[in-house]
């Protein structure tokens, strides 16, 4: 039971980092966005996703 919890949270945290991925490479491609602003919203988003 631990190792189908173990593997859930393992596949959460691939799923996130891909959705980081994604996040930044759209970011990177509108450099006119402000730097702190990106890091606010980046860190809510990853709040939401985490909670998935």
């Amino acid at each position: 039971e631990t190792d189908a919890v173990f593997a859930g949270s393992l596949a959460q945290r691939q799923r996130v980092m891909m959705v980081k991925r994604c996040i930044t490479a759209t970011i990177l491609r509108h450099p006119l966005l402000p730097k702190t602003g990106f890091r606010l919203w980046f860190e809510n988003v990853e709040l939401e996703v985490s909670e998935l």
